[in-house]
């Protein structure tokens, strides 16, 4: 049976939108060690599926190569952008001593799903 790719991404994107709000109402991001680093890896995957799917990568790279990094870059991107938002909305605070270590960390799961991500990709192409 073949999943279709908008059926996976959006099914992703909404498990990663609820696990996110959950995390947040019932604090699991900071009481739970590992739920975070669950949540940026499956974040990463959706942000490189996306791409994907939108198929903005698919006619600019013909080489799997280059689609390949292409989507470690875009799970960066995305990633780096949501520790901005989390910044600025007072989510996380620079004030804490574990701020860089986190977000170094969340950035590093962010790239491991797009790099999931990007595999899914070169071997479904």
């Amino acid at each position: 049976m073949k999943i279709s790719r908008a059926f996976l991404v959006v099914s992703l994107a909404g498990l990663v939108l609820f696990l996110y709000a959950i995390g947040l109402v019932l604090e699991f991001h900071w009481r739970v060690s590992w739920y975070d680093h669950v949540v940026h890896i499956l974040a990463g995957a959706t942000a490189s599926l996306t791409i994907f799917s939108l198929q903005i990568m698919h006619r600019m790279a013909k080489r799997a190569s280059t689609l390949f990094i292409g989507t470690l870059l875009v799970s960066l991107i995305v990633g780096g952008l949501w520790e901005i938002f989390e910044l600025s909305v007072g989510i996380t605070s620079t004030a804490s001593h574990h701020y860089a270590f986190d977000t170094t960390l969340d950035l590093i799961f962010d790239v491991i799903g797009g790099f999931l991500g990007g595999i899914y990709i070169v071997i479904f192409k």
